[in-house]
């Protein structure tokens, strides 16, 4: 049993941090986001001969919506388990972690 297991604790804790940013992916996908929200067209933008194409083209925006959320708050979620994960490794007294 003699490995030792290094923890950069602080190695976590930037990695939570660069995710929450500001100008971070989350930021990122957030401005993807809000340029999105401007894309639905309506279901009348091409008459009545292109009902089906403005339906699919608004289909198509917000499936692309609900993944971006989806995303966002995924990385939230990562960020904050990262963060609790460098905080559990900072309180661990087992002999084998090394700090």
């Amino acid at each position: 049993m003699g490995d030792e297991i290094v923890v950069k604790v602080e190695a976590l804790r930037d990695a939570s941090k660069a995710l929450a940013e500001e100008g971070g992916p989350i930021t990122f996908l957030q401005n993807a986001k809000a340029r999105l929200d401007d894309a639905p067209i309506g279901t009348m933008a091409f008459s009545v001969f292109g009902i089906s194409v403005a339906q699919a083209h608004d289909h198509a925006v917000q499936a692309h919506d609900d993944n971006l959320k989806g995303g966002i708050d995924r990385l939230r979620e990562a960020a904050d388990k990262l963060k609790t994960s460098a905080d559990n490794w900072a309180k661990s007294d087992q002999p084998w972690v090394v700090k």
